[in-house]
């Protein structure tokens, strides 16, 4: 998949072990929904493990100036990678890692997460092992990196 637009592009409910590789994913949940749900470029739940998302351009998301719950990638899984992304321009955050159930051991590393409406990445709900390690952040509405109501073993 090269360039991908739709409500949501990516969407994973289960099988685990899956690579999202070298993509464009752009322009998913617009125009303007008077819909609950985010409309994010990638979403992945709780039942999810082990996928890689690398390499990929993900920009332009949600539905412009509308909703607190559209992301660029919004992922609840277990053991995985966001790597190498260029994340841009979403409507509300570039990343979000919701830990609905305890979400654990994800790597996010070497992405670029700039101009995004709400924050670069959003840290929410219960996690362990979450590493957040040289990436860049650049001019998001809020802030780069935001915990909220973040908990984790010993923390």
């Amino acid at each position: 998949m090269k360039s991908a637009t739709a409500p949501t592009a990516v969407f994973r409910y289960g099988p685990n072990g899956n690579q999202i590789l070298d993509n464009e994913i752009h322009n998913n949940g617009n125009p303007a929904s008077t819909s609950g749900n985010g409309l994010d470029g990638v979403y992945d739940n709780e039942n999810t493990s082990g996928n890689i998302y690398a390499g990929n351009y993900i920009h332009n998301n949600g539905r412009a100036g509308g909703s607190n719950l559209d992301h660029g990638l919004y992922l609840c899984g277990n053991n995985e990678w966001v790597i190498n992304n260029v994340v841009t321009a979403n409507d509300s955050r570039g990343l979000q890692i919701a830990g609905y159930t305890t979400t654990s051991n994800m790597k996010v590393y070497n992405n670029v997460f700039a101009w995004n409406g709400v924050d670069g990445v959003t840290v929410w709900q219960d996690m362990n092992g979450i590493t957040i390690e040289n990436n860049i952040m650049y001019q998001n509405g809020r802030y780069g990196v935001q915990f909220s109501a973040a908990t984790a073993p010993g923390w």
